[in-house]
Formats: C-alpha cells, structure tokens, sequence
C-alpha cells in the first residue's frame, strides 16, 4: 500500500501535466495583408480628389471606386500612388467612398468607407474698394501681394504739380502699406551700356517676401528690398512676366519667345525654338516635390495666330499639348495635378496635364469679354481678371 501510494502522487500529477503542454489550441490566422489603401485629399464644389496607394506586390491590381453605391472608376492601376478625381457631384453633400480590389470579378480586399463631404457655393457678395492711382494716362501692368499688409504694384503713374499741368516724370511703382499706397519712382538705364537713368514704366513684379522685390522694366531688372534699390541689370529678355520658386531660381519670359533663367549668379537665356511673345509664366511644386513649371506664349495678329504651352525643366523649355486653347491667350496658373487655368479669348481648364485637350467655359458660365490674367490661391479658390 505505501509503495502504491507513492506511484499515484508521482505519476497522477504528471500525466495532468501532460495534458495541458501536450495539447494546445491550432495556430492563430495570420492577418491578411492590406495592399490597397484610399483616402481623401480635397474636394471642391462638384469635384472630389481621392489618392489610391496599391502596394507593388498586389496582383491583380483591378481596382474599383464606389461613391456611395455608384461605381464610378474601374481599371487596371499600374502605379503605386494615383490621384483620382470625381466629377460632377453637388455641392454642400456628404459622399461615402470606399475602393475594392478584385480577381476574376470576385473582391479580394476593399477599405473602409471614408466620407467626404463637397464645398457650399460661395455668395459673390464680395465687396470691393476702388484706388485710382496717378491721372491722365496712368496704367497698371502687374502686382505682387506680399501679404494683408503689403503689396506692389507697377506700371506707369502721372501726378499734377501745384499748377495742375501733369508731371511727365513717371512714378513706376505704387507700394501698398494697408492702409494707403506710396507712389515710388525705381531707376532704370536709359541703354545698358548707358550711365543716364530715368523711371521707365515698369512692366513685371514679383516678391520673394516683404524686403526682396524684383521689378522689370523692358529688358532691365531692378531688385528693391522695401526702402533701396539695387542698381538695375540688363538681361536677354524683353520681359512680360516674372516667376521664381527661390532668389537663385528665377525666371523671365517676353516677346519674340524669349525666356531666360537666373540662377543666383548669372542669366542664361533658354531656346524655345519659336518667335511667339511669352505671355505668362507660372510654376508650383507636384506631389512629388518637384517643381512644375509651365509658359504660355500666343501671338494674335492679322499674319501670325498661333499659340503654344511649354514646360520648362531646368534651362530647356519643350512644347506640351495646347489642343482646345483659342489662338488669343494671356495668362496661365495651376494646381500640379489638379487643376490647369489658361485665360485669354475665354476661360479654359484641365483636369491633369496630361490631358490631351484644354476645355473652355461656355459663355454665359463664366464671362463673353477677354480675361487678362488668372491667379489663385489653391484648386478652390481662383480669380479671372479682364475687359470691362
């Protein structure tokens, strides 16, 4: 009895423990691997932006978009990060999203449903304030807004003396301290190889920021910091329009498609191979941080009707499509990826560069008269400026 005794405290306890370390549950599932992802990047009025990241290894790479129960996009996604626009949607609404990925028609994976919700309408009940600045034949040719309190603008402008006669010594610039503008006359050369000067009607500014402003006057560019001018340089441009991303990276374009760069030390004019007058410039940087920057030139005569869009990568400047735009065009601003405005002879747009052809607003939408110049502040919020 004692020796069976002993044979069961020993051999009892044992074989419970082999039943909890002998058998255990089956392998938990690992999870699967998300390849698809969706989120929303912005929305407009009737225009919603939604990115779509695939991962390299995902096959197939079929990928659709649902708005709300509405399938709206279907195709085979090659990259790993697309931008995807929907259009036509109202305005002040709330839309579900989601992306599903499929496989011989069968769904594979699909995210979660993301709301968005599209931009009101704005009222137009803007109020504006009218300046004149200067007499008789004054006029105004560019502007460059530094901030709420701060802005430049150039062209030409003519007082009276005490007599009433009109003073034929030109102000050049009108500099805006938010309360009232000061009327400033910046020297340029009588010829570049001249000593004489004299406040030429200024034709182009652009600002770096409140104490680096560049001002042209024909082919002559002054730099102001707010109080001194630097003395002025002739470069090989007859300037139209300036644009720059930094102080060491600035550009002019001009009549007779003339385009140069400066690079922080010296200008170096770009061949565009045409004889069409540079109109605008304008440049913004991508999703991919690089720096996108697009010229429009058009030259409207009896003999030549002719225009052209050209992207500028450095010191060279190729052609892209202008399919769509009328012969009359005159300025040019964007969103990379988003939204192009080109203005002139009517109002036209692009979704993506890459678009073979631009669209006009219809008359009616927009405005029937000529618009001169198109700026913004993002894809939501844009102003045209023109005739009448």
């Amino acid at each position: 009895m004692p020796h069976s005794f002993l044979r069961t405290q020993f051999v009892l306890p044992f074989f419970v423990l082999a039943l909890f370390t002998g058998c255990k549950d089956d392998d938990p599932v690992p999870p699967t691997p998300s390849f698809l992802q969706l989120s929303t990047v912005d929305a407009s009025c009737t225009e919603a932006w939604l990115r779509v990241k695939l991962d390299a290894a995902a096959q197939p790479r079929v990928v659709v978009l649902k708005r709300d129960t509405v399938t709206f996009f279907n195709q085979t996604i090659i990259s790993t990060d697309t931008m995807i626009v929907d259009e036509g949607l109202l305005p002040h609404r709330v839309y579900q999203y989601q992306a599903l990925r499929l496989s011989n028609g069968g769904v594979v994976e699909k995210t979660p449903s993301l709301p968005l919700t599209t931009m009101d309408t704005t009222s137009h009940n803007f109020t504006w304030e009218v300046d004149t600045l200067g007499d008789a034949s004054s006029m105004l040719s560019d502007i460059a807004i530094v901030n709420d309190t701060l802005a430049y603008a150039v062209g030409e402008m003519y007082l009276r003396d005490s007599t009433g006669q009109v003073d034929q010594t030109a102000y050049n610039v009108a500099k805006w301290n938010g309360s009232h503008w000061q009327l400033l006359r910046i020297q340029f050369l009588d010829f570049c190889t001249g000593l004489t000067t004299y406040s030429y009607p200024a034709r182009s500014v652009f600002a770096f920021g409140e104490h680096d402003i560049w001002i042209s006057a024909g082919s002559q560019i002054a730099r102001f910091n707010g109080a001194i001018q630097a003395a002025p340089i002739c470069i090989p441009v007859s300037v139209t329009k300036l644009w720059g991303d930094n102080p060491n990276s600035l550009y002019a374009v001009g009549s007779n498609g003339s385009i140069a760069h400066f690079s922080g030390t010296n200008w170096q004019q770009l061949q565009t191979g045409m004889s069409l007058d540079v109109r605008d410039i304008w440049g913004a940087s991508n999703q991919s941080g690089q720096m996108e920057i697009l010229a429009l030139a058009s030259t409207y005569t009896a003999e030549t009707q002719e225009n052209r869009v050209l992207k500028i990568v450095g010191n060279s400047a190729a052609p892209v499509s202008a399919i769509g735009l009328a012969m009359d065009m005159a300025s040019i601003w964007f969103v990379p990826g988003r939204k192009y405005y080109a203005v002139g002879a009517g109002i036209h747009r692009k979704r993506t560069l890459s678009d073979s052809a631009w669209i006009v607003y219809p008359y009616g939408v927009v405005t029937s008269f000529g618009s001169w110049g198109v700026r913004g502040t993002g894809a939501n919020n844009v102003f045209v400026a023109g005739s009448f």
